[in-house]
C-alpha cells in the first residue's frame, strides 16, 4: 500500500522516456533517400529531354554512333548508322555515312543500297538511280537493287524501264510473291490486264493466301 506522498508510476509514464528504435529510424531514412532519388530522376528527365534518347530510332542512332567511334573501319556499323539516320529522316547524314561505308569497303553492297534509299526518300531520283546502278555494276543480278531501281524509274515516269528492272529482279528471285505482285501492278498500269492476272496467280502459287494478290484478282474479277 502506497503512501499518498509517494510517487505512483503508471504504464504511460514508464514508456515516456524510451527512445525510437534504431531500425525504425534507419527505415525512415532509407525511404526518404529513395523518394528523393525518384524525384531527382523525374526532374532530370523533364529538363533533359533534348539530351537523352527517347525513341527507338534515337537509341539506335546513339548505339551505332558509339559503334562507329569504336570501330571506324567497320562498314557494317556505318551502314547501320546510315539506316538509323534514315529512320530519323536525316537523309544528308545518311548519304554521308553511306559514302564512308563504301570508302571503307566498296564490296559491301549495303552501302550503295542505303545511299540509294536515302536519295529516293529525299526525292532525288537521279542520284538514287546512280547509286543503284553503281551497285549493279558490281553485282548485276542483285534482286533488291533491281527492285528499288524499278521504283525510282516508275517515280521518274519511265514505266517500261521500271517493268524491265522488275522483271530482272524477278529472274533473280522467281518465287518472291511480293515482287510478282509489284510486277502485276506495273502491267496493270501499262494496260496489260492479262499479264497482270498471270503475275498475281503465280504469286499465289508460292503463298496461297497472299492478301495483295487475292485483292488484285478480286478487283480485276479474276478470282
Amino acid at each position: 500500500m502506497h503512501d499518498l506522498d509517494d510517487p505512483v508510476v503508471t504504464g504511460s509514464d514508464s514508456t515516456a522516456g524510451e527512445s525510437v528504435p534504431t531500425w525504425m529510424t534507419v527505415t525512415v531514412i532509407v525511404l526518404i533517400v529513395a523518394i528523393l532519388a525518384v524525384v531527382a530522376a523525374l526532374v532530370y528527365g523533364v529538363f533533359n529531354q533534348d539530351e537523352a534518347p527517347v525513341t527507338m530510332a534515337e537509341r539506335d542512332l546513339v548505339f551505332y554512333q558509339d559503334a562507329v567511334a569504336k570501330q571506324p573501319d567497320s562498314s557494317s556499323n556505318r551502314i547501320a548508322l546510315a539506316q538509323a539516320y534514315i529512320a530519323l529522316e536525316e537523309y544528308d547524314e545518311a548519304v554521308a555515312e553511306a559514302d564512308r561505308a563504301i570508302a571503307v569497303q566498296s564490296a559491301d553492297l549495303g552501302g550503295y543500297l542505303v545511299k540509294g534509299e536515302a536519295y529516293r526518300l529525299m526525292g532525288d531520283n537521279d542520284k538514287a538511280l546512280a547509286a543503284y546502278d553503281a551497285l549493279l555494276e558490281i553485282f548485276p543480278a542483285h534482286a533488291a537493287a533491281l527492285l528499288q531501281r524499278s521504283r525510282v524509274l516508275e517515280a521518274m515516269g519511265d514505266l517500261p524501264g521500271a517493268v524491265e528492272s522488275l522483271e530482272a529482279s524477278l529472274e533473280a528471285q522467281p518465287t518472291a510473291s511480293d515482287v510478282l505482285v509489284e510486277l502485276g501492278r506495273l502491267y496493270e498500269k501499262q494496260g496489260d490486264k492479262e499479264k497482270a492476272i498471270e503475275q498475281y496467280r503465280t504469286a499465289l502459287q508460292y503463298i496461297p493466301d497472299y492478301g495483295p494478290a487475292l485483292d488484285a484478282l478480286a478487283r480485276l474479277g479474276a478470282e
